[in-house]
């Protein structure tokens, strides 16, 4: 049965084939950043099921500039030296500057911790990336996730990939230094806008993918966040947001600084009061 949902993605699906004719053009360098265990940037890149979609797919279709695409991986050796997020970021940073002047504006999309890599490169004191336009997070865990308490399990594991796991609890140093009001303030300071995306069926990140507002003054978080909400969507693999239509179609818009129609239903994006 084809639900409400399934008819969204394929609108969504029709809207990126009109703009494949019409073509769209980017305005900064962009650096897509994959999540906790994808070091190969798979979300991104490479289809989850043999006739689904990805960013890598559409870019060069849609887009006249498609060589500003870039995106980010690591290697084993990279991750083996990661503990969390934080580790990540340090290392985000110089794959950027190998890409790209450091005066250089640029806009960041990271899917799940890759998010939380883009926050600690942004607000890291000791050498910060002061250039970011636009930073989108999917189904990012700004306020920690469930699954981090569940880290032991991955015993199966090598021991980086369940601390990597681990420091993603809400409970840990990691996620509650980043969730300070004056970090998310710096944050909010050091980028244009930030957009949140988020799947209604997320079940690792659920509400957690909302950026944290408490401490923040209400109007400067109306001015600076956006939250999208994507229904429908999981964190990975067959309705995985990465890889939803619609989600594609809102980050190329986003990147194209197209504004989202709202607060009208649009090709299944839900806009949300702050």
């Amino acid at each position: 049965m084809t639900t409400t949902q399934d008819n969204q993605r394929q609108n969504a699906a029709g809207k990126l084939e009109e703009l494949a004719k019409n073509k769209l053009e980017l305005k900064r360098p962009v650096f897509f950043i994959p999540g906790w265990t994808d070091e190969a940037c798979v979300c991104w890149m490479t289809p989850y099921l043999k006739r689904g979609t990805c960013i890598k797919e559409w870019a060069p279709k849609i887009l006249r500039n498609p060589e500003l695409v870039n995106y980010i991986s690591f290697s084993a050796k990279e991750s083996e030296g990661c503990k969390s997020f934080f580790d990540f970021g340090d290392i985000l940073k110089e794959k950027i500057w190998d890409k790209i002047s450091r005066k250089t504006d640029f806009d960041l999309v990271g899917h799940s911790m890759g998010g939380l890599d883009a926050v600690a490169a942004i607000t890291d004191e000791e050498e910060t990336l002061l250039n970011v336009n636009k930073l989108i997070t999917v189904a990012t865990p700004h306020q920690g996730s469930e699954l981090g308490e569940i880290g032991p399990v991955f015993r199966k594991y090598p021991e980086h990939i369940a601390s990597q796991c681990v420091n993603l609890d809400p409970d840990q140093p990691a996620i509650k230094l980043i969730n300070k009001p004056d970090v998310r303030e710096k944050l909010l300071n050091r980028v244009k806008k930030l957009y949140c995306l988020m799947g209604t069926r997320d079940q690792a990140v659920m509400r957690s993918a909302r950026f944290n507002k408490i401490g923040i003054d209400p109007e400067r978080y109306q001015e600076k966040v956006e939250i999208v909400e994507i229904p429908g969507a999981t964190h990975f693999e067959k309705l995985g947001i990465t890889q939803d239509p619609r989600t594609i179609l809102a980050v190329l818009k986003i990147l194209c600084d197209i504004e989202l129609e709202k607060p009208k239903y649009n090709y299944g994006y839900v806009y949300k009061n702050r």
